[in-house]
């Protein structure tokens, strides 16, 4: 028969992007401790192109996923002129929103410009997922108007 093992230290990523996923449970998480860590930013294409950028200078020799519609990231990512990688290389990739369980990444971009579940409790759950599959940095984009979950737990990041 199994049994159950419970961990109790995080290795996968930073205390601050696992405290700031757990806001999505609750948790309390002051910003001070994420600020460098995670960024929500309001971004049209041409920004987020420019963010691709500044990742790919600076963090030469790690992972970097964008997490969203695979489509529109292999669009973004050829406008910008950056090619997508295999699993086993440094640099970028594009996942789906259903795909990223139990993968890790040093930085993740989450594209978040609509829910993607049937309800708040599903949304939560999936993002989640997204949010701690970095492991030095997480960047949420949204266009327009921040979805209600963002201005719902974290309205402090939004300012």
């Amino acid at each position: 028969r199994g049994h159950t093992i419970t961990l109790r230290e995080n290795k996968r990523n930073s205390y601050a992007i696992r405290c700031f996923a757990e806001r999505l449970n609750g948790a309390k998480c002051p910003i001070e401790d994420a600020r460098n860590k995670i960024h929500i930013v309001n971004a049209d294409e041409q920004r987020v192109v420019d963010l691709l950028r500044n990742i790919a200078q600076r963090a030469q020799g790690q992972t970097t996923a964008l997490i969203g519609s695979v489509g529109h990231w292999m669009g973004v990512a050829a406008r910008a002129q950056f090619p997508l990688r295999c699993p086993e290389e440094t640099g970028f990739y594009a996942i789906g929103e259903m795909v990223g369980k139990g993968l890790e990444f040093d930085n993740v971009i989450v594209d978040y410009n609509r829910m993607i579940a049937d309800d708040l409790a599903g949304e939560k759950r999936l993002r989640y997922v997204h949010f701690t599959r970095a492991r030095r940095r997480l960047y949420i984009r949204y266009e327009g108007e921040p979805p209600e979950l963002l201005r719902e737990c974290y309205a402090d990041f939004l300012g």
